[in-house]
């Protein structure tokens, strides 16, 4: 029975859902530990009242001088006292709950709120149409509440959009399972008190994740408003938000200023945390639920704001700042510059590019820096292997990997005894390490030598692990490369031609000898360095995680040599398919 097993996982004749074994058993112990926590919901529940019987009858609780922790147990068991009847059906969580609660879509809604107090409030302050609309009919307050309106509608719709390809993503890779089962079904949202179905869940988490982001949007727009310069607008639109996601770090959960940790802009977005958990915060000796907390922190900031932007847009002054706010000491020589130097300095520094390309390639860096790698001991015995007879197959090659099997006589002369019944299968304990080994040895010989360079006459012998990374063929990195470029690209390229229609400048620079044809070159040069810059930056953090702990060996050799790039002709080497693949990630980014 054990040989018939040990011959099937040599041939790989098992049916996988994953790339491999390691993948699989870390993909099934994370199944089946989702599976144990919702089906023990109801000893859960039991648990709790469990808990508040016993736990109210220790004296340190009933002589606690505030009295919170009592009257804490106490809630939490009368809340969950009516949850034992929901009936659970288990599904696996990984498409529903990946689909709301990747961190990389509140950066991108951080970007629209970004962009549309750009459009909003910062163009017409900036070109000096705003001191213009303010002087009309209705120009102050109606206006502001009618940009206010406009803000959170436009919100709404990228809310809509962000998620609903979230959603639709996580459907096609994952599947999101039956809408109609209770969201106490979804493990990591178990502990939710509301008796709701799962699309009850997420139309809630709409609304809610709508409403923190309006707060927080007003906040940007009133930054937007009141600075002088758009760069001191969006510096100050992103430090408040820091400010107080440095707070919420900072502060226990179970501290006693709990209720500041949850009290701020940054907590209304973390929704999953509102609708899908349960938790009271101290307040004065008294629990205090967490919605009711963060409900009125919304309410409260959210007025504030509305009736502060209102106010600084119907009285103040909000003139347009001078371009020069102060005069040299000394005469500055005019130097001669181009239609190209004018125009990357506009796309650079008047429409923020440069800023927005320094924090790109500052946040590459730290993912490529601090991005880890799972490397199990199969893929460290396969890397030895491989990357020593890495290469065309040769009489060396061939002598070395011989030389390897001498490693495990001692080993394969015990299993045959054992076998034969001299001794028992004790005696192979002592080599389970080394088993392992074997295991990746026999691979090597069989898969990717006796088998495939038999196959594919020509192929060299690569180790393709980074090559596989490199080029998405296993994990989703790719995805979140292609959004991040196409957010950049939207950040950086939206202002390009728009600068000058919004002042009535296209039509002046069409007369000039250089406005027409040349000044479209110029910009198109511009925008394809900026391009170039978008898709290095994506680039450059797989790039340095793979180089450093796959490498990239045999660029010279055919790109067939790798089993995923088989019908791959034999004369396009795998340098040649690493350039292109760059050339792509270029042209994609244009």
């Amino acid at each position: 029975m054990f040989d018939a097993y040990e011959q099937e996982y040599t041939d790989k004749t098992y049916t996988l859902f994953t790339d491999n074994l390691n993948t699989e058993y870390r993909l099934f112990s994370q199944l089946q530990s989702e599976y144990d926590t919702v089906a023990a919901y109801s000893d859960f529940l039991d648990g709790v009242q469990t808990k508040a019987s016993q736990l109210s009858g220790i004296s340190i609780f009933q002589n606690d001088r505030t009295g919170y922790d009592l009257k804490n147990i106490e809630l939490t068991a009368q809340l969950y006292a009516g949850l034992t009847e929901t009936p659970i059906d288990y599904y696996p969580q990984k498409g529903l709950y990946t689909a709301i609660s990747y961190a990389f879509t509140d950066l991108i809604l951080l970007a629209s709120m970004l962009l549309l107090a750009l459009i909003l409030v910062r163009q017409e302050r900036d070109s000096g149409l705003l001191s213009l609309i303010r002087s009309l009919p209705g120009g102050r307050l109606k206006t502001a509440i009618a940009k206010l309106a406009a803000f959170a509608a436009s919100l709404l719709v990228v809310l809509m959009v962000l998620y609903g390809v979230n959603l639709a993503y996580c459907s096609a890779s994952f599947s999101l399972g039956p809408m109609n089962r209770t969201i106490q079904s979804v493990p990591a949202l178990m502990r939710c008190t509301m008796q709701i179905t799962v699309g009850q869940y997420l139309l809630r988490f709409l609304l809610a994740k709508w409403a923190g982001a309006f707060v927080m949007g007003l906040w940007v727009m009133l930054a937007a408003l009141i600075a002088k310069r758009a760069a001191a607008g969006w510096v100050g639109a992103l430090a408040l938000p820091l400010a107080m996601y440095g707070i919420r770090t900072a502060i226990p959960a179970t501290s006693h200023w709990n209720v500041v940790k949850y009290a701020n802009m940054v907590s209304l977005l973390q929704t999953n945390e509102l609708l899908g958990n349960y938790r009271n915060l101290f307040w004065f000796g008294n629990p205090v639920s967490l919605p009711l907390v963060e409900w009125l922190t919304a309410a409260v900031l959210g007025g504030s704001l509305f009736a502060a932007f209102c106010a600084v847009f119907a009285k103040a002054q909000l003139l347009p700042a001078a371009r020069h706010s102060f005069a040299l000491p000394f005469s500055r020589k005019t130097r001669a510059t181009s239609v190209t130097h004018e125009e990357g300095r506009k796309l650079l520094l008047m429409n923020g590019a440069a800023v927005f390309l320094a924090a790109f390639l500052v946040f590459g860096i730290y993912q490529g820096v601090t991005a880890e790698s799972y490397i199990d001991a199969d893929e460290i015995y396969y890397a030895y292997y491989i990357k020593h007879i890495s290469g065309p197959w040769s009489e060396e090659s061939r002598d070395w990997i011989r030389n390897q099997r001498n490693e495990f006589i001692p080993m394969l002369e015990t299993q045959k005894r054992v076998n034969s019944g001299e001794l028992s299968s004790d005696a192979l304990l002592a080599y389970s390490s080394l088993q392992q080994k074997y295991s990746v040895y026999q691979r090597v010989v069989q898969s990717n030598i006796n088998y495939y360079l038999k196959e594919n006459p020509g192929a060299w012998l690569v180790y393709e692990t980074g090559y596989k990374k490199l080029f998405g063929f296993t994990g989703t990195g790719d995805v979140q490369d292609t959004l991040l470029a196409g957010l950049l690209c939207a950040l950086c390229f939206s202002g390009l031609f728009a600068m000058e229609r919004k002042g009535g400048m296209d039509e002046i620079l069409a007369c000039t000898p250089l406005g027409r044809k040349y000044t479209v070159k110029a910009k198109l040069r511009q925008s394809t360095a900026v391009a170039a810059v978008i898709s290095f930056g994506t680039v450059l953090p797989h790039l340095w995680q793979v180089l450093r702990d796959y490498g990239l060996p045999s660029l010279l050799g055919p790109a067939m040599s790798i089993s995923d790039l088989q019908a791959v002709p034999k004369f396009i080497t795998l340098s040649d398919l690493l350039i292109f693949w760059l050339i792509c990630r270029f042209a994609a980014c244009l």
